[in-house]
């Protein structure tokens, strides 16, 4: 599958970060819903697993559950592993990671807050080798002490706190369906959805994930003065991209208000710039579109 034709808009400097805002020259995805708008019922597995939650889409709409996700909650607050489509009506056991170490009690229920991970914990899914939940964990526990500590290591604690003053961050524009962020001068990621209504769902939670990041990698005030990612960097990024591909595997198939909805998962397994997400083929024609893609820059700090 080829990436479609981005657009690349004017960077917007917010103290450590830059951010790119992104058009798609394809036509929009329709008939999904995501975030808080998807009506999902989470649960624990009848015998509970750290790895396993059980979703069911009590929608009249496909659902897109987001990698980097959060389901809070249950035994423990967990962060979804992998972009899923769950069809009209459907249930489905999905892979997670739990991002609350020290505890495993409460209630089988999870809320779809709509909230997502900081991009330091969601790359730990990115790591090579099979361990991700303990690089997940690790990374959690880095937050521990820049503004508050939780006796369960909760990385949700640590998102329940307000944004603090002085961060300015990038509205939503017309049309836009994706961004481009960059830290200290470096590129670090690409997230993309199949139109600006999927995207605006998500981006209030990416920017308030984003400013985790920033102070952690920006210890204690995250903001001032730093390097400007240069809008060169962010179009040679997107063609980086392009010219490694897009991998389609895991073909499976929904059904929902607009008929058949065909998925196949996104997985370039490229090392240095990892791509995963999910693309979708409807009634409407025979090309993919893609629903949700995260790309990632894994040289960057941020990453490692």
């Amino acid at each position: 599958m080829k990436l479609p034709q981005l657009h690349v808009g004017v960077g917007m400097q917010c103290g450590a970060a830059t951010f790119f805002p992104v058009w798609v020259d394809a036509r929009a995805t329709k008939g999904l819903v995501t975030g808080t708008e998807a009506k999902l019922g989470v649960n624990e597995l009848s015998t509970p697993e750290v790895s396993r939650l059980t979703v069911t889409n009590q929608g009249t709409k496909a659902a897109l559950l987001t990698e980097g996700q959060l389901l809070e909650g249950g035994q423990q607050h967990r962060m979804a592993a992998r972009t899923t489509l769950i069809g009209a009506g459907e249930t489905a056991n999905i892979k997670v990671v739990c991002v609350e170490q020290g505890r495993w009690n409460g209630s089988p229920a999870h809320l779809n807050t709509g909230r997502r991970a900081p991009f330091h914990v969601q790359a730990g899914l990115h790591m090579n080798g099979s361990d991700h939940q303990d690089a997940v964990w690790q990374r959690v526990q880095r937050y521990e002490g820049i503004r508050t500590n939780s006796a369960t290591g909760s990385l949700v604690k640590h998102l329940d706190l307000p944004r603090p003053q002085g961060f300015l961050l990038p509205n939503l524009l017309d049309g836009q369906r994706g961004l481009i962020i960059g830290i200290e001068g470096q590129v670090l990621s690409l997230e993309l959805f199949g139109s600006r209504k999927l995207f605006r769902r998500h981006f209030a939670a990416v920017m308030d994930a984003l400013v985790l990041d920033l102070l952690l990698f920006r210890n204690p005030a995250g903001r001032g003065a730093t390097r400007p990612v240069r809008a060169q960097a962010a179009r040679d990024f997107v063609g980086a991209i392009a010219s490694n591909g897009l991998g389609l595997r895991n073909q499976s198939g929904h059904r929902g208000n607009a008929g058949s909805i065909s998925v196949r998962r996104i997985e370039n397994g490229h090392s240095s710039l990892p791509v995963s997400g999910l693309s979708i083929w409807g009634t409407e024609g025979t090309q993919p579109q893609i629903a949700h893609l995260s790309a990632w820059n894994a040289k960057h700090a941020v990453f490692t």
